[in-house]
């Protein structure tokens, strides 16, 4: 079992306060995909549960390792009110983010730690290599939605500030929504499921 605590608040978030609670992650993952590899199953992106902690995102695990046991694969929806800045952080894997809904802004910093920024609109994506400090905020006055992609490894690290150095950032593995099983699984996913002794559920 993996232990981990951190906290971060502010970050321009315009009174939104970002924090994380002692996490654990399960063992082994909430469904086993590969139990069934032959056949894979039709699920409707609304039957998921949203498994934010933070406040002003939701996100759902459209198919993910923890979630569903996929082996590299992890796809999120996520919808940011107006407000929102995400703290810059790094993920150890490729990133691919599209927005399906409003405006986004994107930061990212070079290796001479200039920051330069990019407003993404609906359709627009953006791929996003592994250890390159990012963030994205909603500084407008809709919500955004955005579909993202990951391969390889999750792990985030989440840097104070624009200025900081990565002696400064904090490792955050496993990511918030990854902590416990959604309680809610599609019915089609559902003759997947491990066995739910001991394992905690949202």
């Amino acid at each position: 079992m993996r232990l981990g605590h951190i906290e971060v608040t502010s970050l321009l978030a315009l009174g939104l306060t970002w924090q994380l609670s002692p996490v654990h992650c399960a063992n082994e993952p909430c469904l086993d995909l590969y139990k069934d590899a032959h056949r894979p199953k039709v699920y409707n992106t609304a039957d998921l549960q949203d498994t934010s902690s933070f406040e002003g995102v939701a996100h759902k695990t459209i198919t993910g390792m923890h979630h569903h046991g996929t082996r590299q694969l992890e796809m999120w929806m996520q919808t940011l009110v107006p407000g929102v800045v995400i703290p810059p952080h790094t993920h150890g894997g490729e990133e691919w983010v599209m927005v399906l809904k409003g405006t986004a802004t994107f930061k990212s910093r070079d290796l001479d730690m200039i920051v330069s920024t990019q407003t993404l609109r609906s359709n627009d994506s953006i791929t996003v290599l592994p250890e390159v400090v990012h963030n994205f905020s909603n500084l407008g006055e809709e919500d955004i939605q955005l579909i993202v992609a990951l391969v390889g490894d999750l792990h985030s690290v989440l840097y104070p500030s624009w200025e900081a150095h990565a002696s400064e950032a904090q490792r955050l593995d496993p990511q918030p929504w990854d902590v416990k099983c959604p309680s809610q699984v599609p019915q089609s996913l559902q003759p997947l499921q491990r066995e739910a002794q001991g394992r905690d559920e949202l």
